[in-house]
């Protein structure tokens, strides 16, 4: 099909986020995308399942704050779509959180942290990823400005049990490491896996959770250098990170079962176009056991 715009107003865009664009029972796509013009969350929804327009959905409800973005998106299994996002208010800025109900209307906005430390600058230094496990239940990768170094760090929190649990840091400023650009998703145990760039090591991580509410998490670098990066399980369990490494596409599988430091050789995709004044950001989803690697290029 051909390209369609979402919307042509005002200044919007899709930064420092997992997920955006997700698809309701029926196959309609939704986009969620930060207003930079107004600093507000909105939402678009097609007029199909292969749509050729998208409308804004629940326009005079939707989160709206000086600076509100960040943000990332999961639907669940009542085609309920969750969205996590940051509010930048210097050294109280927010990681927050609001649905958007089956009946297209926005619901319960609140924050859930309502302090992630130290002043991170500006909302183009926080990032947040958002997944739903079998029990439909929310789960965030996010940035913190611990005190300690004043790094952005990857903080993981959840709501099992009916209330969002303590922030578990999965790597940060304790080791004074900067982490950036997240991804989640839930594997076939229903543990949280989270992928991301550690920018002061300059390698790519994989992480998952000790249990579905997770305290812990152990790390492997996927690869020593790299960084966008995505990460998804196939319908055997498996799981698969891509990554960005020298304007190319890399893809590499952990085997179900395998401990989590045992991973298969890494596979270089075909090179896409461009040179190095071009980066490639990659999106990985998965039908079945079926791969699919989506990137976007950015030319800087």
């Amino acid at each position: 099909m051909a390209a369609v715009a979402v919307t042509a107003d005002q200044n919007n865009r899709q930064t420092n986020a997992g997920r955006t664009i997700v698809r309701n029972s029926s196959g309609i796509p939704y986009v969620v995308v930060e207003d930079v013009t107004n600093g507000a969350i909105r939402v678009f929804k097609g007029n199909s399942a292969t749509p050729t327009s998208f409308s804004e959905v629940d326009s005079a409800n939707n989160p709206d704050g000086a600076a509100y973005g960040s943000c990332s998106a999961a639907i669940d299994s009542s085609n309920i779509i969750l969205i996590s996002y940051h509010a930048y208010i210097d050294k109280t800025s927010q990681l927050r959180y609001v649905t958007v109900t089956a009946a297209d209307a926005f619901s319960g906005d609140v924050a859930i942290i309502s302090d992630i430390g130290g002043d991170p600058t500006a909302i183009t230094n926080l990032y947040t990823a958002t997944a739903i496990d079998s029990n439909n239940i929310p789960h965030i990768a996010f940035s913190q400005f611990p005190s300690k170094g004043g790094l952005p760090s990857l903080y993981y929190t959840n709501k099992v049990g009916g209330a969002w649990n303590a922030a578990v840091e999965i790597e940060g400023g304790t080791n004074a490491n900067v982490c950036l650009r997240y991804d989640i998703c839930i594997d076939a145990d229903n543990l949280p896996c989270v992928s991301y760039e550690n920018n002061t090591d300059g390698d790519v991580t994989a992480a998952i959770g000790n249990v579905n509410n997770a305290t812990s998490f152990t790390l492997f670098d996927v690869s020593a250098t790299g960084n966008f990066n995505s990460i998804a399980v196939d319908s055997s369990g498996n799981h698969w990170v891509a990554y960005l490494l020298a304007n190319e596409i890399h893809l590499r599988k952990h085997n179900y079962g395998d401990a989590w430091t045992t991973w298969q050789t890494t596979v270089e995709l075909d090179n896409f176009p461009g040179s190095a004044d071009w980066q490639v950001k990659p999106s990985i989803v998965i039908n079945g056991t079926n791969i699919y690697v989506f990137a976007e290029e950015v030319t800087l």
